[in-house]
């Protein structure tokens, strides 16, 4: 709950009874409970097969990012996870026959995006940053 002296009473006493009400009343809280990586990854996996290196550029990250990702105990950063949060929300919301329409527009926004940035096969290269010879002038 809080990062500094986390194993000490929580001072503020209008807080400490905040995160009491909620640990009673989990239906009510509305902080989402962001996905992991590990998990949305299988969730990816069972609409389309995707790599490691893919699934990090998916979410705006380099190539090898997932390798981290994927072990246990690692966190992504909060941008990441509200991505993540909204992207596991839209496969949800879909019947999951038509979850690979969302993968696959979604796969087009990257690609869009990248190229707005120079990079000419974000999925290829796995880099968000155009190389020299990229970039055009």
């Amino acid at each position: 709950m809080v990062r500094q002296n986390p194993e000490e009473p929580l001072r503020d006493p209008t807080l400490a009874l905040l995160v009491r009400f909620l640990e009673e009343n989990p239906n009510l809280s509305v902080v989402p409970e962001f996905p992991g990586p590990f998990e949305m990854y299988k969730l990816v996996n069972k609409v389309q097969s995707v790599d490691r290196t893919r699934f990090s550029v998916l979410f705006g990250s380099e190539a090898l990012a997932a390798y981290h990702w994927l072990k246990p105990g690692s966190r992504v950063s909060p941008a990441v996870g509200r991505l993540m949060l909204y992207f596991k929300l839209a496969l949800q919301s879909r019947d999951p026959n038509d979850r690979a329409e969302v993968v696959d527009q979604w796969r087009s926004t990257v690609t869009e995006e990248a190229q707005a940035r120079g990079v000419v096969d974000i999925f290829r290269t796995g880099a968000w940053k155009a190389k020299p010879e990229q970039v055009k002038v």
